[in-house]
């Protein structure tokens, strides 16, 4: 007999598979109704991580300087890359809040699974993020920085945080239907967990702190640091995006596969509890709402 947990995890993959056509016109009208009536429409994707990027530019290299230890990568790339990945974190997360409130007229009315709309939100966004990945590209090509052939690897990245967005989508989404203060608590989640992920600053920046300072208890603080899933994820970004240039690296490679798999497991982990607690709730969706 499975466990309730692989149930549940067999549960929602088995209703994704059997929705997905429903899933693909949720994430048609996702993109349709965020680009309606605007001038720009695509643009804004790129802008606001762009606009973004140069407030921590300049505010990073005037006011309160970063010195990178690559000379031959800018300091505006290695901005983008943490900074593309944290706005496809962040933005999908408080989308999701209300992915299944906003949708509750279809979940009282209609038998629909409640899995597919925080699932379009996450996916509708990943269209966002591989298209501005791609401005990335084209960036780097204008100024001159080489294609690396580790390119092939971005999709390990993606996957991994995709997933990491998923699960968190899908507790946070249930928990908001019967808890209004889920959304405050994300926020402030969301702010604190921006400044422990290695996006305007370098790993190698709080590894100096920790080595000028050294006690047990600080590494100790370093290393659970590290077992935040995002900063794996974002160095190996930067690392397969710039790793032409990228000399030395910002992570020794060998450590970089160890948080990865770390990483890894850890949202393995929280894809199982989501799942558990998503199908408790979904449950009692449509009273609640």
């Amino acid at each position: 007999m499975a466990a309730p947990y692989q149930v549940g995890i067999m549960r929602i993959l088995v209703t994704l598979w059997q929705s997905r056509e429903l899933v693909w016109n949720l994430i048609k009208r996702e993109l349709k109704t965020r680009y309606k009536g605007s001038v720009l429409g695509f643009v804004w994707s790129v802008a606001k991580p762009l606009l973004l990027t140069l407030v921590l530019l300049l505010v990073f290299s005037f006011i309160i300087p970063f010195r990178l230890r690559n000379p031959g990568l800018p300091f505006v790339f290695h901005l983008l890359a943490g900074v593309l990945a944290w706005m496809f974190f962040a933005g999908t997360l408080m989308e999701s809040l209300y992915s299944i409130l906003g949708n509750a007229n279809l979940i009282k009315k209609v038998q629909v699974p409640a899995v597919v709309f925080p699932a379009a939100t996450v996916l509708a966004n990943l269209v966002h993020f591989l298209l501005a990945l791609i401005v990335l590209l084209a960036f780097m090509v204008g100024f001159g920085i080489p294609l690396s052939p580790y390119l092939v690897l971005i999709p390990i990245g993606v996957v991994l945080q995709t997933l990491l967005i998923f699960s968190l989508a899908l507790l946070i989404s249930s928990l908001n239907v019967f808890y209004r203060d889920v959304t405050s608590i994300t926020e402030v989640v969301l702010n604190l967990w921006f400044y422990v992920t290695p996006i305007f600053y370098a790993v190698y920046h709080v590894q100096d702190k920790v080595d000028q300072r050294y006690s047990d208890g600080l590494f100790l603080l370093y290393f659970f640091y590290l077992w935040n899933p995002m900063t794996p994820i974002v160095l190996f970004y930067r690392r397969v995006l710039y790793h032409t240039v990228l000399t030395p690296p910002e992570f020794d490679d060998a450590s970089l596969v160890y948080f990865l798999i770390i990483a890894t497991c850890l949202i393995a982990l929280c894809f199982l509890v989501a799942s558990k607690v998503f199908q408790h709730y979904s449950r009692r969706f449509a009273d609640e709402l």
